[in-house]
């Protein structure tokens, strides 16, 4: 999905404002089929499908799904819903599920499409071996109107970056497991690693607006020069030549960073973004960056955020221990305490997953894990293709459960019977 734009919703007409914000979401899900096989029906799927909302990836085994941009949670929560619920139909009929979740096993998601010249350039610039891990992978998209403050807010949404952590679900990527988030690790410091860092890590905070914009310029022009074919000029811009976990776009900041995950989930996600911006530009707060040593915190005037370096630190701890690590506990219950403050009161009700996992100290990755563990004791580092696809149709029990029962009981009764499971083995 490119930039927001205005549209008439059922529930009530949405009126362009200098003063209203807009939030649109996007995730990507995995299709498998009746046994919990990876399966390419997408084109499937899309050719049933009349909503604008359900577009195709990448690889004909992911698809995605948003909802209609909204200034409220509750109506984005009912569009996203409504479009998951299509999507929900369209691949019952096919004998297919979608689950919000990367790859877990050696599976068929590695199929490139060759139907669109920008996902064959990017495996032209990539190479297949990078290009078939960032087709197994699937991601959660917020989009957040610009403030006026664009650079001040740009350096907000980019200090939230550990917040993926929340929504980790992949603890096994492609039949491996030796962190608690691998898609971030993946993509961040494999796929686009070492000379295309630029592309796809989380880099320092923005000096300048101008800054920001020269970076999409020059990141633009240096993947055009990799490609070198002419027809590069229709697929790529000075804002979508940038896959990494924050971007500037035209109307809106696009945050990329977290994995795909239960609807409860990504409407936290939504939730928590959106209360620490209107919380930090509503009241006007100054902010400020942290030298390396000085603590991250909040006052009546100003926000002063983590240092890029221990940003980049808790990016590493998050990746390998999620909530497990202490650094990483104490700063994501800081910014959900932010973020409650910085919602109106009927909306907070939206972040009640991630007090939950707060109290247990545990996401969904682990969950995932115990679960792996509980199908096959023999489980540790590896998954095998029949581990995975009974996974998968855990993962896919999880997501249906999810839209009707509250997150706050569901996943701790789910964390203890995993458990259970394993430990009466």
């Amino acid at each position: 999905m490119g930039g927001l734009f205005w549209i008439t919703l059922k529930m009530r007409e949405i009126v362009e404002t200098d003063n209203e914000r807009l939030i649109g979401l996007e995730s990507e899900l995995m299709l498998v089929d009746g046994p919990g096989r990876v399966f390419p029906g997408a084109d499937d799927v899309l050719d049933q499908s009349d909503s604008e909302y359900i577009t195709q990836e990448c690889t004909p085994t992911v698809i995605e799904v948003g909802g209609p941009p909204s200034s409220s949670l509750d109506e984005l929560a009912m569009g996203f819903m409504a479009e998951l619920r299509q999507l929900d139909a369209i691949v019952e009929s096919l004998g297919l599920r979608a689950i919000p979740a990367s790859e877990f096993g050696p599976g068929q998601a590695s199929i490139m499409r060759h139907d669109y010249l920008r996902y064959i350039f990017n495996n032209l610039v990539l190479g297949e071996e990078r290009d078939s891990v960032a087709r197994s992978l699937c991601g959660t998209h917020l989009h957040l109107d610009r403030e006026t403050r664009v650079l001040d807010q740009y350096n907000v949404l980019e200090s939230i970056d550990l917040a993926f952590v929340f929504l980790s679900s992949s603890s096994y990527l492609k039949g491996t497991n030796t962190l608690n988030c691998n898609r971030v690790n993946s993509y961040r410091n494999y796929v686009f690693g070492g000379d295309l860092k630029d592309y796809g890590q989380l880099l320092n905070y923005a000096e300048s607006l101008d800054q920001l914009k020269q970076l999409g310029r020059t990141r633009l022009s240096i993947w055009k020069q990799m490609i070198n074919d002419e027809r590069a000029d229709g697929c790529y811009d000075e804002y979508n030549a940038c896959w990494g976990p924050i971007r500037l776009r035209k109307k809106t900041i696009e945050v990329r960073n977290a994995d795909a995950n239960l609807f409860s989930l990504v409407m936290a996600m939504a939730a928590l973004y959106k209360g620490v911006n209107n919380y930090v530009f509503d009241k006007n707060l100054g902010v400020e960056i942290a030298v390396p040593g000085q603590t991250y915190g909040i006052t009546d005037s100003e926000i002063t955020l983590p240092s890029y370096r221990d940003l980049k630190q808790m990016e590493s701890e998050g990746i390998k221990d999620g909530l497990g690590s202490d650094n990483v506990f104490k700063y994501l219950s800081y910014l959900v305490d932010v973020a409650e403050n910085g919602l109106p009161h009927h909306e907070r009700k939206y972040l009640a997953p991630f007090k939950t996992m707060l109290k247990l100290r545990k996401n969904v990755a682990d969950l995932i894990y115990v679960a792996a563990k509980g199908f096959d004791p023999s489980v540790n580092g590896s998954i095998s293709p029949e581990t995975a696809q009974m996974v998968s149709l855990y993962m896919d029990g999880l997501n249906k459960k999810d839209r009707t029962h509250p997150f706050t009981g569901l996943f701790p009764a789910a964390l203890e019977r995993a458990e259970h499971s394993l430990t009466s083995r």
